[in-house]
């Protein structure tokens, strides 16, 4: 079973949850987007013309969409996305008594959806406030303008973790061999050691002289 020394944790909302191995906040905005439709046409004699429509309409979107870019950018202006999505980690974490390497950790990727908990506020980022389940910036989720913004989480929680690394003192972590093969693996729940390094050494196209531990917990 994982365990942390310290929770993920995201300090711009003051969000926690106690044990979480990998805290993920997910940023949306809602902008102007283009699309562009082209038609080709025939001409009298053979020759051909192509005529190219710009529409323009709004969406949310966890990038930055340059509106300076567009074909007709007055009146579809973006303004700057301030607030970007991000992973946090957990300061230590641990399979039984190893410590899993930082690298081994970002293999973790299965995330699910959380509900913040905070009462008001947003941590003391007071230009947000809670709706439902996110957090939101702007007048009204029901009518979005553009630069409106919500922001939602995912998380990772403890709970058994396999792991194919290779031992170093207490900690797991990346294995190499002397030709500069590197094989690290990690998942979550528990999963069979041999299929794992069955895994790890396709992965690796069967490159010799592969060793390492593997761990489960």
């Amino acid at each position: 079973m994982s365990s942390v020394n310290r929770a993920a944790a995201d300090s711009t909302f003051s969000v926690t949850l106690a044990g979480a191995i990998r805290l993920k906040r997910d940023v949306m905005m809602y902008q102007w987007k283009q699309s562009e439709h082209s038609e080709t046409h025939k001409n009298v004699g053979g020759s051909e013309t192509t005529t190219t429509t710009y529409n323009y309409s709004k969406d949310w979107s966890a990038t930055p969409i340059n509106s300076s870019d567009f074909k007709h950018p007055e009146g579809h202006s973006n303004p700057t996305m301030t607030l970007r999505g991000a992973v946090f980690d957990a300061d230590t974490v641990k399979i039984g008594a190893f410590r899993l390497d930082s690298s081994l950790v970002q293999k973790l990727t299965s995330y699910e959806s959380w509900r913040a908990g905070y009462s008001h506020g947003a941590g003391g980022n007071s230009s947000f406030r809670r709706e439902g389940e996110e957090f939101y910036r702007g007048a009204s989720p029901d009518q979005p303008a553009i630069g409106d913004m919500r922001v939602s989480y995912e998380v990772i929680k403890p709970q058994p973790v396999s792991v194919v690394a290779a031992q170093i003192g207490s900690t797991l972590a990346p294995f190499a061999d002397s030709k500069g093969h590197v094989i690290e693996m990690a998942d979550l729940g528990t999963r069979d050691a041999a299929a794992m390094f069955q895994e790890a050494k396709a992965e690796a196209k069967m490159w010799p002289g592969f060793s390492a531990v593997s761990a489960s917990r």
